[in-house]
């Protein structure tokens, strides 16, 4: 549909208004030498920080950095996202326990050191790996990837940190670098939004996905509520929306956990978001498909289901979410992984994003995003479980990618 374009065209001027009056950019390009970094230790929750995007800036804040023993007993320097410049503060995942420099960490060629004897917690290699894997319905074990061993589950809930448990939170300077592709603005697309933004009016948003739609395992999910509280990826976008714009953005989550494109297809399955009639439908499926439903198969599954969105919702936009990577070293099934179909599903969908961008689609690539992470930092940083559920602070980027991709912020 043209009419979007020109739609897009005439809302530029709309959206240079909003912007200037939107929210904070909470990561500083420069902070000032010498200035009093405590103001960007992130103590409790913070919605302008935990937004504030990943790629952008020279202050990451609470960086989840996952802390174990390799196979020799000794921790190894823990690389972040970007080489530390300033420590602002190294706590635990739950942002209650501060941890001090020359005490329980050190810093040494940009890497983040814990000193032996330290109070930091340290996962033991053998409570992390094990020879033999003992089914006991995945609650402390997964199989390996390989023919024999296994790693550990340890899902958050209201009684078990979970992986967090040796996890911490790390707030530092860097120096300006590009490590991570920028998600790319498709505000254009979204022209209808970013219009009701600009224009203060009701926005209504449709969730429809998986269990990572869902929230797991995001500390603030009812499920689990636990410090820090931080909200699911899809709240936390819609919230620093309301917050930067001034608006009411009313939701509604249809996901269901465990599920699939496939099982998303079937009008009973979405007809509640119709009759619901929402302005954006963020659609996210594909990690579980990606264990053995091939690129070809998911994409049209998920085209249906936006094809069949839009039949019945003419004006709706959708943001079609591309997942995060699981942990390729374990599967479901011993000499399996969970890791199969995922990293190809962005290609699947290379040939519909001019089609889809006419008419009030596009995709969010957390897929790319998480692919670059992933040559920085390892697995367990981005994961609540060992498996395939994001930590808060892979919520939080899945969020930035989102709103990356919805307002160009």
């Amino acid at each position: 549909m043209k009419i979007r374009r020109w739609a897009a065209v005439l809302l530029t001027l709309l959206l240079l208004t909003a912007a200037a009056c939107g929210g904070k950019t909470a990561a500083p390009e420069n902070p000032t030498e010498g200035e009093d970094m405590t103001q960007y230790d992130l103590k409790a929750f913070d919605l302008d920080k935990c937004t504030a995007p990943v790629w952008d800036g020279v202050v990451c804040y609470a960086e989840a950095a996952f802390v174990r023993e390799n196979e020799a007993g000794a921790v190894e320097p823990i690389r972040l996202l970007y080489d530390i410049e300033t420590i602002v503060s190294v706590r635990s995942a739950d942002l209650q326990t501060v941890y001090t420099e020359g005490v329980d960490y050190t810093v040494t060629d940009g890497k983040l050191v814990v000193v032996p004897g330290g109070r930091i917690p340290v996962l033991p290699y053998d409570r992390y790996y094990f020879d033999v894997y003992t089914d006991d319905g995945l609650k402390t074990q997964i199989p390996a990837a390989a023919d024999t061993g296994a790693y550990i589950v340890a899902e958050m809930s209201k009684t078990d940190a979970g992986m967090s448990a040796w996890c911490l939170a790390v707030t530092y300077t860097h120096k300006p670098a590009t490590v991570l592709p920028k998600p790319a603005d498709r505000s254009d697309v979204f022209a209808s939004l970013n219009a009701k933004l600009a224009d203060k009016q009701t926005v209504r948003v449709a969730y429809y996905g998986d269990s990572i739609t869902y929230g797991w395992s995001a500390t603030a999910l009812a499920e689990i509520d636990r410090a820090p509280y931080c909200p699911s990826y899809c709240d936390l976008a819609m919230d620093a929306l309301e917050a930067a714009y001034g608006v009411t953005v009313e939701r509604h989550n249809f996901a269901v956990s465990g599920q699939t494109g496939e099982w998303a297809t079937a009008y009973v399955n979405y007809s509640p978001i119709v009759e619901y009639a929402p302005d954006l439908v963020v659609l996210a499926f594909g990690m579980n498909d990606g264990v053995g439903i091939e690129p070809k198969a998911f994409r049209k599954n998920i085209r249906s289901i936006v094809e069949n969105l839009q039949t019945r919702l003419p004006q709706v936009e959708i943001a079609v979410v591309l997942p995060m990577l699981p942990n390729e070293q374990v599967g479901y099934v011993q000499g399996t992984t969970l890791r199969k179909y995922q990293p190809q599903y962005p290609a699947a969908f290379a040939a519909d994003e001019e089609e889809w961008n006419e008419n009030g689609v596009a995709t969010v690539n957390v897929t790319a995003v998480h692919q670059a992470m992933l040559t920085r930092k390892v697995f367990q940083d981005t994961t609540s479980s060992n498996t395939n559920h994001p930590n808060d602070y892979m919520h939080r980027v899945y969020a930035q990618t989102l709103l990356r991709t919805l307002i160009g912020r």
